[in-house]
């Protein structure tokens, strides 16, 4: 099982579409580029054309073949943007204005997280209890050095649990220790996306719901946001919902890169689930 390729990983959209081929294909070696077409909507002679570099992707198939992939907005606008900068980069000389591909490529930069890995979401089964995630994050408290004792006293699990989940972090290449043993994550942001089931993601999730309803006891209203609406909604808007929900986790963390001097550790987790029975959607 492999997990799909971030689009920041790339400076050039074909070699990120490569990558999606690639992925599916080490899934399922019966997938060809002509089915890979077909599940983007385009034609098989068109995405071999553009393979081979001799024609690019329009920006209404570029969007269209970014719902295919369920980009959210900021990978979208990525994706149209490394196309922008292909053809431009094939205009005639008399043609080409290199303020506008300087223009493009300032933009790509701002939306570029600063450094992402790119976890293979199977390894993940070995850092899925919640506190892993947890100590990353502790690095960046200003005021706190890491200790395992440290950990275990702001954490709540033992000594032995946070000095094994330094060590699966920095066996994982998440942690780093430099000289004075400081310790950093080793990427600002972290990727564990698949679109298959996976048992560390399952695993991690039911955790931090229970860490969730604990809050609901031990938690002043001060230090916690509890809210929920319950909704009708088409199935043809769900791809529109997951655009939203992503937006929103940025903004959250463009606010938290915000902070000068942050003093905690916080989890935000959304979920959005259909309510009918699994017998009552088969009869829909």
């Amino acid at each position: 099982m492999t997990s799909r390729p971030s689009i920041f990983f790339y400076e050039d959209y074909r070699e990120y579409l490569k990558a999606l081929l690639g992925a599916s294909q080490t899934v399922n070696n019966r997938v060809s580029l002509r089915a890979f077409a077909r599940h983007l909507d385009t034609s098989p002679s068109i995405l071999s054309e553009v393979f081979k570099s001799k024609k690019d992707l329009s920006q209404v198939s570029a969007l269209r073949i970014g719902g295919k992939l369920k980009l959210n907005s900021r990978e979208l606008r990525y994706f149209c943007l490394l196309i922008q900068l292909s053809a431009s980069q094939k205009l005639p000389l008399s043609q080409k204005s290199t303020s506008y591909q300087n223009s493009i490529i300032s933009e790509l930069r701002k939306l570029k997280p600063k450094t992402v890995a790119n976890v293979e979401v199977d390894k993940f089964q070995a850092i899925s209890e919640w506190y892993h995630l947890t100590i990353l994050e502790m690095t960046l408290l200003p005021n706190i050095r890491l200790s395992p004792e440290t950990i275990a006293q702001k954490l709540g699990i033992t000594t032995m649990q946070a000095r094994m989940a330094l060590e699966r972090l920095m066996n994982a290449g998440l942690l780093t220790s430099d000289d004075t043993g400081k310790l950093s994550k080793s990427s600002t942001h972290i990727l564990f996306d698949t679109p298959y089931a996976n048992k560390g993601l399952r695993n991690y999730h039911r955790q931090m719901l229970n860490k969730a309803a604990d809050s609901l006891e031990k938690q002043p209203n001060d230090q916690k946001f509890v809210g929920s609406e319950t909704f009708p909604i088409e199935s043809k808007q769900l791809p529109r919902a997951r655009e939203i929900i992503e937006t929103f986790f940025q903004k959250m963390i463009d606010l938290s890169a915000e902070a000068k001097e942050p003093n905690s550790v916080y989890h935000l987790g959304l979920q959005m689930f259909d309510l009918f029975s699994k017998q009552d959607r088969k009869n829909l």
